[in-house]
């Protein structure tokens, strides 16, 4: 889904898919980071986010990461919860930058 639209360029080969992938990391991402702004007003679980976490989770190689960013989603207190989000952002976000 993140990388569809970037992807598919025949002509330019393993380079085109690997652009693809970075800037469907850099989409994925920025649904994640729109998430943890938004945390403490609102319940952030929707199907975007949902598609943005099985998609950095298989670019991930440390998927529990992912897993736990998941995990605050949950959190009833919403002031603990914007907290612990956005600190589970940074993470995912600092592990894909090395990446790159």
């Amino acid at each position: 889904m993140f990388s569809d639209s970037y992807g598919g360029v025949a002509h330019f080969g393993m380079w085109a898919e690997e652009t693809a992938d970075h800037f469907g990391c850099r989409d994925a991402l920025e649904v994640l980071r729109q998430a943890a702004a938004r945390k403490a007003e609102s319940d952030q679980r929707t199907p975007e986010l949902r598609a943005a976490l099985q998609y950095l989770s298989e670019l991930a190689t440390r998927p529990a990461l992912i897993t736990r960013f998941a995990s605050t989603l949950e959190l009833a207190d919403p002031v603990h919860r914007a907290q612990l989000t956005r600190a589970a952002y940074d993470a995912i976000e600092r592990h894909l930058s090395e990446r790159r």
